[in-house]
């Protein structure tokens, strides 16, 4: 309302409400991208404004989320993001809050789904990139003459090397001749970037790995990282343990399987909000809904045979595909829970402990985001993986399950690593397991 501080923002369909103190009063409606409007309110009690675009309101955004300030770009004392109208039309994105994300990165859309390396200064928003391109980049070191920087580099089809930066952005790789010479990299598949919605309405992110011979129908596989804080990429990860995922989901491809590989909420590279979602984990397992969309994502898809979609992951993924088995085995007719938490139940009991005022409703959310509570409903072949020294997720959580399934009389197979902790410190035991998961879901989905 102009000349006071009472105003108010519109719902996701333009409409707002706002008391108005007197009738002569004058409202101020305006909206990014487009140039303000003044109303005159008078007596009505309905108003319709229609804004006319103005792309001069987009030439430079600046977002501070310190405190809630907002400066000029040009007073800021460190780095800022900034995009302006071109950066629209060059991503081809539907907003200005996905423009906003793909600037974390890189100006090529599918740099959402990428990692580059930039420098700043620490006293002027001055932000350099380092690298560019259809590759990821990770785990910076600058050398002894203070100017040279190191990295490690991968694609989408050549595993992590040693890099050198060079002044043109460009990579100059090391150890590029001790890759094997039979390594089959014209045989890996470029996933491709791809989002979609769940059932509330969020757009959830993902990366699609499509056969390069595909005939007809084919099974399909939902792979579900753990963490939860990870996200998968365009390219070989540069964490080891999903370096060894994404050579299985290209395993998984070459054997004729389409894999989807989700990046759920509760994950890195979407934002805050994204990162840390409502009634996420035992909370409500909010997250839960976007492996379940993927699944049906999946199988709405033309070359996708939508009775054969399988699901596997690790650790956090462990769990979500626990759930997806539990819950949705319409869904997915199989899959491999690899050392996830099965049992989210609290215990409140504990001699000394207070008891919470709202305890029985965290107990309550906590039984429903549980696999534990879909025995019932859980019906498709399962895999149970986990190795005896975990240290992460307690060995009691995959032969509870196991337990449970003998007393249901639920026909499921239990591989036991061990010696062995959450993070495969034998290379032996990590290809053990990719092989043990590969094998099973090939022999439920696709050998039958």
């Amino acid at each position: 309302m102009k000349g006071t501080t009472a105003g108010t923002s519109t719902d996701s369909n333009g409409n707002f409400s706002l008391q108005i103190p007197q009738n002569n009063a004058t409202i101020i409606i305006s909206l990014l991208g487009f140039a303000p409007k003044e109303v005159n309110v008078g007596d009505k009690t309905t108003i319709n404004v229609a804004l006319v675009s103005d792309s001069k309101q987009l030439e430079e955004v600046t977002i501070s989320t310190a405190l809630g300030i907002t400066r000029q770009a040009k007073s800021l004392g460190y780095a800022a993001q900034t995009v302006n109208s071109a950066d629209l039309n060059f991503n081809h994105q539907p907003n200005l809050v996905n423009v906003l994300q793909g600037k974390n990165t890189g100006a090529d859309a599918d740099d959402l789904d990428r990692r580059h390396i930039y420098k700043v200064s620490v006293n002027q928003a001055d932000k350099q990139a380092l690298s560019i391109g259809k590759g990821i980049e990770a785990y910076p070191v600058i050398l002894a003459d203070n100017e040279t920087v190191v990295c490690l580099s991968s694609t989408a089809q050549r595993p992590l090397l040693p890099a050198v930066l060079t002044n043109k952005k460009s990579l100059q790789l090391v150890g590029e001749e001790l890759i094997p010479a039979d390594f089959p990299a014209k045989q890996l598949v470029v996933p491709k970037h791809i989002s979609f919605k769940a059932a509330d309405g969020k757009t959830i992110y993902g990366q699609l790995f499509t056969p390069k011979k595909s005939t007809g129908k084919s099974p399909a596989i939902v792979y579900v990282h753990g963490g939860p804080q990870r996200q998968m990429f365009l390219g070989w990860n540069p964490m080891d343990y999903y370096s060894i995922d994404y050579a299985l989901n290209q395993y998984l491809v070459n054997l004729g399987f389409t894999v989807l590989s989700v990046n759920y909420r509760l994950g890195l590279g979407y934002g805050y909000d994204f990162h840390k979602p409502a009634n996420a984990g035992a909370q409500g397992a909010s997250e839960y809904q976007d492996v379940k969309a993927s699944g049906e994502w999946l199988a709405n898809q033309p070359n996708v045979d939508h009775k054969k979609i399988g699901i596997y992951g690790g650790s956090y993924g462990g769990y979500l595909t626990a759930l997806a088995l539990g819950k949705d085995s319409k869904i997915f007719a199989a899959g491999v829970d690899i050392h996830g938490v099965n049992n989210r139940f609290s215990n409140f009991s504990a001699e000394g402990k207070e008891i919470a005022p709202d305890a029985d409703l965290a107990a309550k959310l906590a039984a429903e985001s549980s696999p534990m509570s879909y025995l019932n409903t859980w019906t498709s072949p399962t895999l149970i993986i986990h190795a005896d020294d975990d240290r992460n997720v307690a060995y009691s959580q995959s032969v509870d399950l196991a337990k449970r399934f003998e007393d249901k009389k639920f026909e499921f197979e239990f591989l036991a690593i061990p010696d062995d902790t959450h993070h495969w410190m034998k290379f032996s035991n990590g290809l053990k397991v990719s092989e043990a998961t590969a094998e099973f879901l090939k022999r439920k989905l696709m050998d039958k």
